[in-house]
């Protein structure tokens, strides 16, 4: 049974210290406490349900702050945005879920949950630091234009420890600290008085450095370290046109390259045997897009829709291989192509609607490994869309005059594939979602319910392994059911 704590506060602040000069402050913490599932076995007849003992508890603490000063430069406006994001989280689970323990092994769920038999704590604190300044004008010829450097460092420590009464096994330490800072400027360049060139690059250096240590005992290797750096430099933009049709309908097209940095995974499950990681590749992606936008069609209607294609080398993949149990990034090049619509309607001043759709095709269509090439990319449904209708009105609630609203939602998720060797297809699924509440100024009331009808759904699965007959295990996370909220929020 799951079970959910959940804190959080958040503030602003805003100040003008001059008529050119702007101060914005922001802060907030947040703290969760549950009991989640982490992983049961998908093919249980009655599924879904786990058997861990101990079971699965995790907390999660989170704190971030902001200051952005604005300053009127009046040829420019300056901007100074500085961040930090604090994170940390601990979590104690039995490794074993009794079910898929009974599917693999044929032996009873009890023999696999005496206590302390397989327990796994994790223990994971993250802090990050950026920092940005840029100048934004425009000329007398109408051109905009923006140019500015950022900067990022981050540290990542992740321990891993787990403890087993029957095989060897130990405490796995990883660091990872990662340094960006970036050149980056566009223009929006007006050619005729409807067409508008824009142009965009940012040129980037990264350093990532990482060390593991594992500190083994049942019968593990003693100690094992290791360590690597790994420095990239590279160019992204985008460049494209943005045509007026009329005044209230824009077409565009546009050409962006995209790079993710490489780097190294946090854990090492052959530490114990002395076999340290190797990094995984960059993935680059240039991505083709064109459409079109319009906003108070018949006075009522916004549509947007795009097609595009993306051509990705070394696209990064996370996979599990239920042999040698464990996970990896593995690098192979997609491509993928397909259709977004988008559309909003004001029915009357108190009801409106929306609505979005998604095609997409993705593949494997190269990489080191040939038995993967024309699979499709795990975790790309083939359709998704969402129907929303929201109705709002003047209401007085205890003698006070404010608003009250209702929403409510649709959203379907299209079936997709579970890992690059496509071993396993999810089914897609539908949720219902309603939201009613009351405003009035700062204050917000509101109830919620999410999955009303209480959909069983899986969001995420991997190949755990193989039965005694070879028949192939998977383990899965299960959706969230039927979950109710009651909410209030003042801003003052």
């Amino acid at each position: 049974m799951r079970a959910r704590l959940y804190g959080t506060a958040s503030g602003k602040l805003v100040a003008a210290p001059s008529d050119t000069t702007k101060v914005t402050v922001t802060g907030g913490w947040s703290r969760d406490r549950q009991k989640p599932t982490t992983g049961i076995w998908l093919d249980d007849p009655g599924f879904p349900r786990n058997a861990f003992n101990p079971l699965p508890e995790t907390q999660t603490e989170t704190a971030h702050f902001g200051l952005t000063l604005e300053h009127d430069l009046e040829w420019a406006r300056l901007t100074s945005v500085t961040g930090f994001q604090h994170y940390e989280t601990e979590l104690e689970a039995d490794i074993v879920d009794g079910f898929i323990g009974t599917a693999q092994t044929g032996l009873p769920g009890f023999a696999l949950q005496m206590p302390g038999l397989n327990v796994r704590r994790i223990d994971e604190h993250s802090n990050q630091w950026t920092q940005e300044l840029r100048l934004d004008g425009e000329t007398e010829g109408g051109t905009r234009w923006l140019a500015g450097i950022s900067g990022l460092a981050s540290t990542f420590d992740s321990t891993t420890d787990i403890t087993s009464l029957q095989l060897a096994n130990g405490a796995y330490r990883g660091r990872i600290d990662t340094v960006n800072i970036a050149l980056f400027g566009e223009v929006t360049v007006p050619l005729t008085e409807r067409l508008d060139w824009i142009g965009g690059l940012r040129l980037s250096h990264e350093r990532k450095e990482f060390e593991g240590t594992f500190r083994g005992r049942n019968g593990a290797r003693a100690y094992f370290s290791e360590n690597g750096d790994e420095d990239y430099t590279f160019a992204t933009g985008r460049t494209g046109f943005t045509y007026a049709l009329a005044d209230n309908m824009t077409a565009f097209a546009t050409v962006a390259r995209g790079e993710k940095t490489g780097g190294y995974l946090f854990y090492n499950q052959f530490a114990a045997m002395g076999m340290p990681l190797t990094p995984y590749d960059s993935a680059s992606t240039w991505s083709y897009e064109a459409g079109l936008k319009a906003t108070d069609l018949g006075g009522f209607l916004t549509l947007g829709t795009s097609l595009f294609y993306n051509d990705t080398s070394d696209e990064q993949l996370f996979t599990f291989n239920p042999v040698l149990g464990r996970f990896s990034v593995l690098n192979a090049d997609t491509r993928s192509y397909g259709l977004e619509i988008e559309a909003k309607a004001q029915a009357t001043e108190t009801m409106a609607f929306s609505a979005n759709l998604a095609l997409l095709d993705a593949e494997i269509d190269g990489g080191a490994n040939p038995a993967i090439i024309g699979n499709d990319v795990p975790y790309a449904p083939v359709f998704t869309a969402s129907l929303a209708a929201d109705y709002r009105r003047e209401l007085d609630l205890a003698g006070l005059s404010g608003s009250g609203f209702v929403r409510a939602e649709y959203l379907y998720t299209g079936s997709r594939q579970i890992d690059p060797a496509n071993s396993r297809k999810l089914d897609g699924y539908g949720l219902v979602n309603l939201r009613a509440g009351w405003q009035k100024g700062n204050i917000d009331i509101y109830a919620s319910v999410e999955n009303l009808f209480d959909k069983r759904y899986v969001s995420s699965a991997f190949q755990a392994g193989t039965s005694t007959t070879g028949s192939a295990v998977f383990a899965g996370i299960p959706g969230e059911g039927r979950t109710f909220t009651l909410g209030a929020r003042v801003k003052f």
